[in-house]
């Protein structure tokens, strides 16, 4: 069965992860321990947390999904400001790639996260801040010792 990008442009935080591998179909594949709940495939990613639900997810161009929030996949940068005129630039490894990093809290429990590269978004992020995610064992161990 292959991805339903239906199903799968309405995944946000608080869903099930059953719901994910339905709309994954034969794409799915459970996350490694040292993955501590991290997933991506093509341009969708996630973070399942340590109860099974999804606590992050993240859009990337060329993803074809309807708004989120009133954000949508191509939207002019200054549209944006127009729409979360508090949006607040965050500090990211991707500003080196010429990429602008924004987020605003939409409640106390989702924020929205938004790329943007040259003047249109290009990624579109949903994220609970009060999730819990697991971690994997022995994180700070030698990697070289297979832990």
């Amino acid at each position: 069965m292959p991805i339903d990008n239906a199903r799968l442009a309405a995944m946000q935080p608080g869903v099930s992860v059953e719901e994910l591998k339905a709309a994954l179909g034969t794409s799915w594949k459970e996350p490694s321990l040292q993955a501590e709940g991290h997933l991506h495939i093509e341009e969708f990613g996630t973070r399942i947390t340590a109860d099974g639900s999804l606590g992050e997810v993240h859009f990337r161009a060329p993803f074809e999904l309807p708004p989120i929030h009133g954000v949508g996949m191509g939207m002019p940068a200054e549209e944006l400001h127009r729409l979360y005129p508090g949006v607040e630039r965050i500090s990211d490894e991707r500003e080196k790639y010429g990429w602008t990093m924004l987020k605003t809290n939409l409640s106390d429990t989702l924020t929205l996260g938004v790329g943007i590269r040259e003047d249109v978004v290009r990624i579109i992020s949903l994220t609970d801040p009060t999730a819990v995610y697991p971690e994997r064992p022995y994180k700070y161990a030698d990697p070289s010792r297979g832990l």
